[in-house]
């Protein structure tokens, strides 16, 4: 039988790891809360002090207002609210396995770990990485306004969109997989090997597959000039395969697109170093060519042709 307290009732504590405590014993069972009708207002599953399962709450009357699972602690697969008449009116949804979040918010901080705040020294971090990561959270606090959040914004899209850039290559950098979560921007990042470029051990294949230690390499390839990343290639399987980019020395965005078996494909687009797009080419499937354009620093058309077209 499961056992079932009243939090507000009966003799429950938190311990420093905050579990919950019934009668100086980590609880498992569900904890609830009633109203002064003494209908149920909550209830929490909990697994030797921690938060483990169904997580509901109700109005007063009984109409189920909110509804979650939990697993070790953190919120996992959606969460729902309703209204008083039984509308739907929000729906999250969490991340079954990234244990880290990374995304800054006014006046807590830039990292988060299994939904709850902790100090970025609790994760055996560098001291360079978290001095990057404080870096990166002062942009956003610098320019968030509490007030009128919606009016929160960087001065341009392309110091936005490199803000963005920034994030993510320190997400890749804290666990196996983060949680990365700004700007309306949310996706799961896993950690992948990366390699420099210019490692003795790198080398083609008799098939132009670069190897690493002797084996076809599966990872990310980058290059830097001094701390800044300048410029990274994925491959799988010592194939060019996935997304490529490239960053000017003061980090400004210089290029990106996407390559299939070491042939581009999609769209490739390379900008001026003042952010105005350079240079855009279209590839087919098959790595061919089908459409080139050029523009100047000032964002005038320079050139335009097609497969098989003059310029």
């Amino acid at each position: 039988m499961t056992d079932h307290i009243d939090v507000q009732a009966d003799e429950v504590d938190w311990d420093d790891s905050q579990r919950l405590l019934h009668r100086g014993v980590p609880f498992t069972g569900e904890a609830v809360t009633y109203n002064w009708l003494d209908e149920m207002t909550s209830l929490i599953t909990y697994k030797n002090g921690i938060r483990e399962g169904v997580r509901r709450t109700w109005y007063d009357g009984g109409q189920l207002k909110s509804e979650m699972t939990v697993h070790k602690g953190r919120m996992i697969r959606a969460a729902r609210e309703w209204d008083q008449d039984g509308n739907l009116v929000r729906e999250r949804r969490y991340d079954d396995t990234a244990l880290v979040k990374l995304g800054p918010e006014w006046g807590t901080g830039p990292l988060w770990v299994d939904w709850e705040y902790r100090e970025l020294d609790d994760f055996g971090l560098s001291d360079g990485l978290v001095a990057l990561i404080e870096q990166w959270d002062d942009e956003f606090q610098a320019i968030y306004q509490p007030d009128d959040p919606p009016s929160s914004e960087f001065p341009d899209e392309q110091a936005e969109q490199r803000w963005l850039d920034r994030g993510r290559e320190l997400a890749r950098q804290i666990a196996p997989e983060v949680l990365f979560s700004a700007m309306g921007v949310r996706e799961t990042i896993r950690r992948v090997e990366r390699i420099h470029e210019f490692l003795d051990d790198n080398e083609l294949d008799d098939w132009l597959r670069l190897t690493h230690d002797g084996e076809p390499f599966t990872g990310e390839l980058v290059n830097t000039y001094g701390e800044t990343l300048v410029s990274l290639t994925t491959y799988r399987a010592g194939w060019c395969d996935g997304p490529t980019k490239a960053w000017y020395e003061d980090g400004t965005r210089k290029a990106e697109g996407m390559n299939r078996r070491s042939k581009a494909v999609g769209v490739h687009r390379r900008w001026h170093h003042n952010g105005q797009l350079a240079v855009e080419k279209r590839f087919d499937d098959n790595g061919r060519l089908v459409a080139e354009e050029h523009w100047d620093e000032e964002g005038n058309p320079v050139s335009f042709r097609r497969t098989g077209m003059p310029e």
